[in-house]
């Protein structure tokens, strides 16, 4: 007797992309267990319509250390404008 046996397979398809590493750092942090970087990036996002949920996403900071990374922030922005 001859059987037959087919097999299927499903491929996700994906995109490599590039970050700098600081960016790899920080979605890292924010990866949880378990969690796999697609997860984590889709799961970020789906909460950014809700600040409420975003906010507990992060420790407590305070008034100087905020002062200091909208600094940061200020200086990285000029120096991608540079960059262009």
């Amino acid at each position: 007797m001859l059987y037959s046996m087919h097999v299927y397979t499903y491929t996700v398809p994906t995109k490599t992309i590039s970050i700098k590493e600081e960016a790899y750092n920080a979605l890292k942090r924010l990866q949880l267990e378990e969690e796999s970087f697609s997860d984590t990036i889709l799961r970020i996002t789906q909460e950014m319509g809700n600040l409420t949920k975003i906010y507990t996403k992060f420790p407590p900071i305070s008034k100087e250390e905020a002062e200091e990374e909208i600094k940061e922030l200020e200086r990285s922005r000029k120096k991608f404008g540079s960059d262009r």
